[in-house]
């Protein structure tokens, strides 16, 4: 993964609760986090000559429910987005598992080649494949997770804890979903 994704993921996040928490107007900070999209997809054309399926998606989200935010002048449409992300990217793991290609062995095979050494030595070992395949699955329940305590999180707590929530909150769900999966219940 790019590191542009990342920024890309946070940034018109991060500009939206500095704003709001500097000037306390909404949407001064909605404006903020829709240019700061502008700004990096920008960014991303120059450094990567190209804009991918990922970042006209997520960029698209933000610009869209930063949109309704403004039209209906509530911050709480601009916080549902990552957990509209979230659920959407629960539907293509779990529709890529029902189809027998689970998402993260599929990508694993495709992108070997771009991986550095060390994960070639894991990758054969001969755990790796049910692993992978374990959390292509539990991830879905993970990304379902997320969204609900990220929605929870944007319509209760205030923009900094929603931030917080959505940030850390992600790692902190990739991180069990990869303990979960180390556990086999089968063997």
């Amino acid at each position: 993964m790019h590191w542009s994704y990342l920024v890309l993921d946070l940034l018109p996040l991060l500009v939206f609760v500095v704003l709001e928490s500097m000037t306390a107007n909404v949407r001064y900070a909605l404006l903020g986090a829709i240019l700061s999209v502008v700004f990096v997809v920008v960014c991303d054309l120059y450094l990567l000559g190209e804009i991918d399926r990922f970042t006209i998606l997520s960029s698209g989200l933000v610009i869209l429910f930063g949109w309704l935010s403004l039209r209906f002048n509530n911050t709480s449409y601009f916080k549902i987005k990552p957990a509209v992300v979230n659920l959407i990217m629960a539907g293509v793991f779990l529709t890529a598992y029902l189809q027998d290609s689970p998402l993260l062995l599929t990508a694993s095979d495709r992108y070997a080649h771009a991986l550095p050494p060390q994960f070639h030595e894991i990758l054969s070992r001969p755990e790796a494949r049910p692993m992978l395949e374990r959390m292509s699955l539990y991830i879905v329940f993970g990304f379902i997770a997320q969204a609900a305590v990220v929605a929870w999180a944007a319509l209760k707590l205030g923009s900094w804890w929603w931030f917080a929530v959505r940030s850390a909150g992600f790692y902190v769900i990739i991180v069990l979903v990869g303990l979960a999966s180390k556990w086999n219940p089968f063997s």
